[in-house]
């Protein structure tokens, strides 16, 4: 009986022993936990026995460069009455198209025209009880068969053409095209100017008169619509090649009231049925 009950006590000591033991190590990973923590390691080691795990402390951040966002970018910042309504403006580049040295012969091919009604149909879909308040497009003859196809989908709707909404190069891309013909700097220069002056023209917030959100649709130019990309994101027109877009793609922005630009798509094909209707 006297054997039993020192081999009891025996053990009992024994699991107080081990029971104090993991108490002791639970308090000292509690305290390397919170040390970690308290210095900025990015990695917790819970075995305190590993050495090879040492706290990682946080680098300070590289301070950001990009300049502050410009929200009167438009200048239509209005004092009274302010603007209220949102402005979506659908940018379709046109469908392919044969090329050549007279610009009233670039006109679309059969696949340039499906490309075109297959694009229709989608705006179609997607703006089937919304209010498209105008279509404009470029004048070249490629753009404006691509806009009467899509007009036919919103019979209502005024058309407008435009030659400021005209193909053009406008600058040295960066990088830069290994094989883009680059034409001389005066019509380079006169094509910056009549491209910014169409953004000034179509790109800006919706006017304080308008009661409901305004939605347009224009239909123009992968180097143009690459530019008005660049301007309403508020980076260097210079990076406009490396946006991609495809014959008969949809590019999409919404023009908040307080002067934000939402970029909502660039160069979007997904309503094309098949890969053999993709062309660039």
């Amino acid at each position: 009986m006297a054997f039993s009950l020192i081999a009891f006590m025996a053990l009992l000591l024994c699991l107080c022993f081990g029971y104090y033991v993991a108490f002791i190590k639970l308090i000292k990973m509690s305290f390397s936990v919170m040390k970690r923590l308290l210095t900025g390691s990015t990695y917790i080691c819970l075995d305190p026995n590993v050495k090879s795990c040492s706290p990682i402390k946080f680098e300070p951040s590289v301070k950001c460069t990009v300049p502050k966002y410009d929200w009167n970018w438009d200048g239509r910042d209005f004092d009274s009455p302010s603007c209220t309504q949102s402005k979506t403006i659908y940018l379709i580049r046109h469908g392919d198209y044969r090329k050549s040295n007279k610009k009233e012969n670039e006109k679309l091919t059969p696949l340039g025209h499906k490309q075109a009604y297959f694009c229709g149909r989608h705006l179609r879909d997607v703006l089937d009880t919304i209010h498209v308040s105008k279509i404009y497009h470029s004048s070249l003859i490629r753009a404006e068969e691509t806009a009467r196809k899509i007009h036919e989908y919103f019979p209502e709707t005024p058309v407008e053409s435009s030659d400021l909404l005209c193909e053009g190069f406008f600058c040295q891309a960066e990088p830069p095209y290994a094989a883009h013909k680059i034409p001389e700097q005066s019509v380079v220069e006169e094509n910056h100017c009549r491209i910014e002056k169409a953004f000034q023209t179509y790109f800006h917030r919706a006017s304080p008169s308008h009661e409901s959100p305004v939605t347009e649709i224009i239909v123009g130019h992968a180097n143009a619509i690459r530019y008005f990309t660049c301007k309403l994101l508020q980076i260097p027109v210079e990076c406009y090649g490396r946006f991609r877009l495809y014959h008969g793609s949809i590019t999409r922005f919404e023009i908040l009231p307080g002067g934000g630009a939402v970029c909502a798509s660039v160069g979007d094909i997904g309503f094309l049925p098949s890969k053999e209707f993709i062309s660039y």
